[in-house]
């Protein structure tokens, strides 16, 4: 059958929502010029039975090879199983709020685990699915108007909600624990956040609906990934906000296309384009991103055409003030454009044996690396050489590949993982030298503790550190925020696999997870409706028959913290200028973090 573009757009204007139409309408025209053919379930048609059929219909109507988007304007909701008394919070529900929902009888709303179950169903008929949230909590799935009254949380899970639970373990699908791997989720804020209506002439809209399909019409002309898209986005809504309280992201597959399975290749490590209070333009990117004064640049408009080099002048833990050449200013610089770097000072060494120098490609392969520095002789973190026609690795002692073949594709591969392997070193090095609290602060209290669940048990229990877990085992991490009181902690978690490559485990939140007062949140497992962990697979280019070493890093800091340059560095596949102030945008000022991490073995089944 030929490929259909479908889309299906949600609108319940439920308690007091003034946007929601308009923004409907004006994602429908955006999507219609995408080619989209577009249905619509809005206004008083937005029940919970009427989205939920809804989408059971698109689910249905879609085949291999279809474009799918789903779009959802209105309130979200949270609500959480009451905890015995002195204890912490449970992890939160989030869910969409229909035109339906009551909060004094009956529960209406549609579960984060149900909306993700249809997913689910829809990427097993295409991987091509797109959806955006314009609510409040989206990133786990309310958007509030500063106007109205915010949806509260409820102190207790509703029968319904419990039901339907109980409907989803039933039914035998499992939920991928951080969000299907195939479905691009484009969300206006963070899973405990709100998102907003703004007023303009008169007429209220979401930020995200707003900025979004200004930056979709710009995409149409020029083509962007929606990594790119989301940057701008979201550095134009803090500006216009003048706050960070809404930060809008992409979670999936981030280089793609819009509304494609195209991805685009990076070229290198990516940072985004903002401006100070005078103009000056920054990268939010800095010292732990393994940046340092004098590194070389390039900025890239959305077509990754090159407008502007430059250096970095100035540079703090995840800022850099930067110093363009003449005229830059002139070549149409604009917020949320990105920021490449080009020659980085901070690198890891590694060696050549004399047998393999005369590989063709090899050397100029790794010279041109990001994060390689060749040499020839000397002491190196890494040793290439050559034996039966293969290309060998050698390092540190948990360090093991299988041999690469002596060709292109061979030596590409091998230039990947090692650049992957050198991105690592740099970034533990960079983040095990915590800056703590100024002096005299109460430090704060949070836990991290890892939890397993051995394969044939459904009953997770506490990782012990050192210990060797088999092949197959499930993993995830419990986060808690026990004082009371204080701001919001963001959270990073890295993973450094037996293959040595660094890996964001908090996929769903990428610049940080927040972690409020009194919170408790989990990483690898959905609060409700999912597997008990993430599932620890041996990756295919390490040889079988010993044990991997693994090391979780749980990084948390006193604002959001995007790491996904250094941990994704500019590996990538193929498939078929508003300014504000410092106060705004954060920049140049000292960041505070902690690091808790813990280390363990995996071997193979059989070993």
């Amino acid at each position: 059958m030929p490929q259909e573009r479908r889309a299906l757009l949600i609108g319940s204007p439920s308690f007091g929502l003034q946007g929601v139409a308009f923004d409907v309408g004006q994602m429908r025209v955006e999507l219609e010029a995408w080619g989209f053919r577009c249905a619509q379930c809005a206004g008083e048609d937005a029940t919970r039975d009427g989205i939920l059929t809804a989408l059971r219909e698109l689910v249905a109507r879609t085949h291999a090879g279809d474009a799918v988007a789903i779009y959802y304007a209105g309130h979200g909701g949270r609500c959480r199983a009451a905890a015995p008394e002195g204890a912490s919070p449970t992890p939160a529900w989030n869910y969409l709020v229909p035109m339906d929902h009551d909060f004094s009888t009956r529960f209406r709303g549609i579960a984060e685990f149900e909306f993700a179950a249809l997913l689910h169903e829809l990427a097993a008929h295409t991987p091509n699915v797109t959806v955006i949230l314009d609510c409040c909590h989206a990133a786990g799935t309310f958007r509030a108007d500063e106007r109205a009254r915010s949806v509260p949380e409820l102190p207790f899970v509703p029968d319904a909600l419990a039901e339907a639970l109980a409907r989803q373990q039933r039914s035998g699908l499992e939920l991928h624990p951080d969000g299907h791997p195939e479905v691009v989720r484009v969300v206006a804020t963070a899973s405990d956040s709100s998102a907003f209506e703004l007023s303009r002439d008169g007429q209220s809209s979401g930020y995200l609906t707003t900025e979004l399909c200004a930056a979709l019409a710009e995409a149409r002309q020029v083509p962007m990934p929606w990594d790119a898209i989301l940057g701008q986005v979201r550095e134009r809504i803090m500006a216009r906000r003048g706050s960070m309280t809404q930060r809008p992201e992409v979670e999936g597959p981030r280089r793609r296309l819009p509304f494609s399975l195209r991805e685009v290749v990076a070229t290198g490590e990516h940072a985004t384009l903002v401006f100070g209070a005078d103009g000056t333009p920054w990268a939010r990117a800095g010292r732990l991103h393994g940046l340092r004064e004098g590194d070389r640049l390039e900025i890239q408009d959305g077509s990754d055409a090159v407008v502007a080099t430059g250096a970095i002048a100035e540079l703090f833990e995840d800022s850099a003030r930067l110093e363009l050449e003449e005229g830059a200013r002139a070549a149409g610089l604009g917020l949320g454009s990105t920021v490449v770097l080009r020659h980085p000072t901070v690198r890891r060494t590694v060696r050549v044996q004399p047998e393999a120098l005369g590989v063709s490609g090899l050397c100029s392969g790794l010279d041109q690396s990001q994060r390689l520095s060749l040499v020839t002789s000397g002491d190196a973190l890494l040793t290439v050489s050559l034996a039966d026609g293969c290309l060998h690795v050698s390092g540190p002692s948990w360090l093991r590949r299988s041999p690469r073949p002596a060709t292109p594709e061979g030596i590409e591969a091998l230039v990947e993982d090692l650049d992957a392997v050198a991105r690592a070193e740099i970034l533990l090095h960079e983040l095990e030298s915590p800056r703590g609290l100024p002096q005299g602060s109460t430090p704060l209290r949070w836990t991290f503790e890892v939890f397993v669940t051995e394969p044939g048990s459904r009953s997770p229990r506490l990782l012990r550190p050192g210990e060797i877990l088999r092949e197959g085992t499930r993993l995830y991490a419990e986060l808690r925020h026990s004082t009371r009181a204080k701001p919001t902690l963001y959270v990073n978690l890295i993973e450094r696999g037996v293959a040595g490559r660094p890996t964001l485990v908090s996929r769903s939140e990428p610049a940080g997870m927040e972690l409020r007062a009194e919170e408790t949140r989990w990483v690898g497992r959905r609060a409700h409706g999912g597997p008990l962990g993430m599932r620890l697979l041996w990756p295919k280019d390490v040889p079988r028959g010993e044990v991997g070493r693994e090391r979780l890093l749980c990084v948390v800091s006193y604002r959001p913290l995007d790491l996904r340059s250094l941990v994704e560095g500019p590996r990538a596949r193929r498939a078929e200028g508003t300014s504000r102030g410092k106060r705004d945008t954060v920049l140049g000022a000292s960041l505070y973090w902690d690091v808790a991490q813990v280390e363990f073995g995996l071997q193979t089944n059989g070993d």
